[in-house]
């Protein structure tokens, strides 16, 4: 949705001088004869398509061919609305696949997938339902032939004057409906039931409804408007234009936890009967914590006052391109998978597996943008998401946990600038590589006389031993100008504690990068002998492992 200035407005029943302001120009790289088709999947039409219209049944089931390419409304716009979300979907995988020069990413190839707007629906047989669904198709002799997806129509109230063409009729007022797949994040949730069909031969997991809903909050986040929108409570809700209550923001301490008494699949064991309907209780613990997963990692870099900016936007893409990532590549390595707690090593494993280099260009329009990140960077956060969320690992499903898990055995910190990070957690703050004071920064480094001084905390609920402190300082580098750090010392200790380190000769401000590791807690910047020259990827090291402190000193 484009600039309107409220929801209400922006509702596609609204007059054309709204609406317009709101359009936004689309490529749609259909074959010359307008037919919807390409090798991976095929936009095809239903039974109650285009009845108004005077569809002939003959043409029911076919693959879609557009009338007029140079303006979509009702079925056609809404044909042409599949056909972009599935582009899109395969266009992502196509480019994740691509990031790793010949190494296989994905091992469960995507069934024959068909969608189909105004599809009709288990209880709305005339499609007339704000709704869509996979399901699995066979033939007579019960193979699996291809996988539908059927979008239901979203907006039954807006007419325009059409004429038919009928004799001694007078112009009537015809409706255009508009298909759900106009908004990209209900075709992600059922792009989730698709990887996991792929992946189980199932249409849910064992654990969840399916992880959909944390595509769609995930991959409808960056460029959305709502976070200033007239009623700031709409920012959570994961299907903002229609009236659901799937939030993305349940808080632990109200029940929203993994191993609390809510959790019934997780009572089950990872033995659930799949022919039982899962309700999205434990897919909105999924979405919560996934999407807390994409703050942290950025995706909270924006400014609540409505003032946004190219590198902001850029960030939020960034996060949320591997995030994606990690669920999709999750989801292909699911089958097998019981339990909530083993899609989360899932998630972890991949990113430390590999390291991430994908150009990304979407959403359409955009410039387009190279991401990178280094291997095991997010590996620390994930857990931190997860347990936000009360998911305690290796709790038995037979016990209860109800709230944020408690923390780890062994976690030492340097305690950030943000109130929110003092107690060495992820929370989510904005990611700006700035010489201005950030919130990322450490507030647990500071100049004292003549010496560097850090102080080491400990969150765990053991005794951290072991220990070892590193610090580094190089002078400020302008423009794109790399880092050149220089040791300043190291220490061990049996303890947390506070740290002197000699202070550098630097004759105005320089930066101090501080480290440390102790059994059971190892930093991620590991056995490198200094911290990265490069900003960006500087920024993602500290801002994602407690181990690690920046500052800025005097």
């Amino acid at each position: 949705m484009g600039s309107a200035a409220t929801r209400g407005q922006r509702s596609p029943a609204r007059n054309d001088d709204l609406l317009n302001a709101c359009r936004v120009e689309t490529r749609l790289p259909v074959a010359k004869d307008g037919e919807l088709r390409t090798d991976e999947f095929e936009v095809r039409r239903s039974a109650v398509t285009d009845i108004d219209a005077g569809e002939t049944d003959a043409r029911r089931g076919d693959v879609w061919k557009l009338r007029d390419l140079k303006e979509l409304r009702g079925d056609d716009l809404a044909a042409a609305q599949v056909y972009l979300r599935l582009a899109e979907f395969f266009a992502r995988r196509r480019a994740y696949e691509g990031s790793q020069q010949g190494k296989k990413v994905f091992d469960c190839p995507i069934p024959k997938l068909v969608g189909i707007p105004r599809g009709q629906l288990p209880r709305s047989p005339d499609c007339k339902a704000v709704n869509a669904l996979v399901r699995p198709k066979k033939d007579g002799q019960g193979k699996f032939v291809e996988l539908q997806i059927r979008f239901g129509a979203a907006q039954l109230t807006r007419r325009t004057e059409h004429a038919r063409k009928l004799p001694l009729r007078e112009p009537s007022r015809r409706a255009e409906p508009m298909g759900l797949a106009v908004d990209e994040r209900w075709a992600w949730h059922e792009f989730g039931h698709v990887m996991v069909y792929a992946a189980t031969g199932e249409l849910e997991l064992p654990f969840s409804h399916g992880v959909g809903d944390a595509l769609a909050a995930v991959i409808g986040d960056p460029d959305s408007k709502l976070h200033g929108d007239d009623d700031p409570a709409v920012a959570g809700l994961t299907y903002p234009f229609v009236k659901l209550n799937r939030r993305h923001d349940r808080p632990a301490d109200l029940g929203w936890c993994f191993c609390g008494r809510r959790s019934g699949l997780r009572a089950l064991g990872g033995n659930r009967p799949m022919h039982i309907y899962a309700d999205y209780f434990e897919e909105q613990l999924f979405s919560t914590a996934l999407y807390r997963l994409y703050q942290c990692l950025g995706g909270a870099t924006r400014d609540l006052a409505g003032i946004d900016n190219a590198d902001d936007r850029t960030t939020r893409w960034r996060a949320s391109d591997y995030v994606v990532y990690l669920i999709m590549v999750a989801i292909d390595q699911a089958k097998g998978v019981k339990l909530a707690s083993g899609f989360v090593d899932l998630l972890i494993e991949e990113d430390k597996a590999r390291d991430f280099d994908v150009h990304a260009d979407w959403p359409e329009n955009s410039p387009g943008r190279q991401v990178q990140r280094r291997r095991g960077r997010a590996r620390k956060v994930i857990r931190w998401a997860f347990e936000q969320q009360g998911l305690v690992k290796d709790l038995p499903v037979n016990q209860l946990h109800e709230g944020v898990a408690p923390s780890p055995a062994v976690d030492v910190y340097i305690r950030a600038a943000a109130s929110t990070r003092h107690d060495g957690s992820y929370a989510p703050v904005p990611l700006r590589w700035s010489e201005a004071p950030q919130p990322w920064h450490a507030e647990g480094i500071r100049a004292q006389g003549g010496d560097v001084v850090v102080q080491v905390l400990d969150r765990g609920t053991s005794k951290a031993s072991g220990l070892k402190v590193r610090v580094w300082w190089a002078a400020l580098a302008g423009g794109s100008n790399p880092l050149a750090w220089q040791l300043i010392g190291a220490q061990d200790a049996d303890a947390v504690g506070t740290f002197r380190f000699p202070r550098p000769n630097a004759s105005d401000q320089y930066w101090v990068f501080a480290e440390v590791s102790c059994t059971g807690d190892a930093s991620n910047l590991g056995a490198d002998v200094a911290s990265p020259t490069e900003a960006g990827e500087l920024m993602e090291l500290v801002a994602n492992d407690n181990n690690c402190g920046l500052a800025l000193l005097r």
